[in-house]
């Protein structure tokens, strides 16, 4: 009955239990360590962690973390010193709302200040006396850390998800690559690869991966997934260009190389400058001639 609820209207359970725990977590967190007054700041916090999850938080995390502090302490004084007078309020509340939606913006989400704004209402409506505000903004800055954890919890989560998939996928082809000079072809092995690519690109679309599509991230990542696909479907035509003599061992070998190298990196093994010189130089030495090579070298460059 439950799956078939989930299944109808498309419900994503892993978002509600992750948005649902950092609401309760900070729900009782904050009430605990800061007092019943800041409990209602837990309801912003959850839709943070929501708008959040569609960040990058594992590139300058410190950073990012201290410039969403900084912007939530900067509304809650605000929201504070609104609320003392209500003659000064209104256009203090006027200007706050207006500079919270028309400057915390992302280019890639266009809900980013909802937050914000939810955060300043409340904390605007639920007033407190000068010597509860520091416990508002240590409440604020709890908030903030937990969704931030969360969030980067999250990433890594589906970084490991979506990078075995992709380590899969090579070591299919690298396979292939073995079948190719031994002049054989496993249709099987190209059918499994692109199975692989095809359930990345159903777990992007259907599922929480889906919000890689809104970050730059995303969309490079996405691209290397299509360009993975490339790869794999142009290994008949290598097979074929072996088989006629229209290719070189040594070509194959070559990109058979590069395959293993892009196999260990993906296992962390080796580092990315490493590998990048030797496709560069690939390029170099194989760009020129058959179509095919210069349409694999541009594959091997977008990878």
């Amino acid at each position: 009955m439950y799956n078939k609820l989930v299944k109808k209207f498309n419900i994503n359970t892993y978002s509600m239990i992750k948005h649902g725990s950092v609401a309760v977590i900070t729900l009782f967190g904050v009430g605990i360590l800061f007092g019943i007054k800041n409990i209602m700041i837990a309801f912003p916090i959850a839709l943070t962690s929501t708008v959040m999850g569609r960040q990058n938080f594992q590139v300058k995390t410190f950073n990012k973390a201290i410039k969403i502090i900084l912007i939530d302490l900067v509304i809650v004084l605000t929201a504070y010193f609104s609320s003392m007078n209500i003659f000064w309020g209104i256009p203090i509340n006027f200007f706050a709302i207006f500079l919270i939606m028309y400057t915390i913006v992302s280019p890639y989400d266009l809900t980013f200040y909802k937050p914000f704004i939810m955060l300043y209402v409340f904390t605007q409506y639920a007033q407190v006396s000068l010597g509860e505000l520091p416990f508002r903004i240590l409440s604020v800055i709890f908030g903030v850390l937990i969704v931030v954890g969360a969030s980067y919890i999250n990433r890594v989560n589906e970084r490991s998800i979506l990078g075995k998939s992709m380590e899969e996928a090579f070591i299919l082809i690298y396979n292939q690559f073995k079948n190719i000079l031994k002049e054989e072809y496993d249709h099987t092995i190209e059918d499994k690869c692109s199975k692989i690519m095809r359930d990345i690109a159903y777990k992007v679309y259907v599922t929480r991966h889906r919000r890689y599509l809104t970050t730059n991230l995303g969309k490079v990542q996405f691209q290397i997934f299509i360009n993975v696909e490339y790869f794999n479907l142009y290994m008949i035509q290598l097979y074929g260009g072996i088989k006629n003599l229209s290719i070189s061992k040594e070509y194959v070998e070559k990109l058979k190389e590069i395959v293993e190298a892009i196999i260990e990196l993906c296992k962390d093994n080796i580092e990315f400058q490493t590998i990048k010189e030797s496709t560069d130089n690939f390029i170099r030495q194989w760009s020129k001639g058959e179509e095919y090579h210069l349409e694999i070298s541009l594959i091997l460059e977008n990878l």
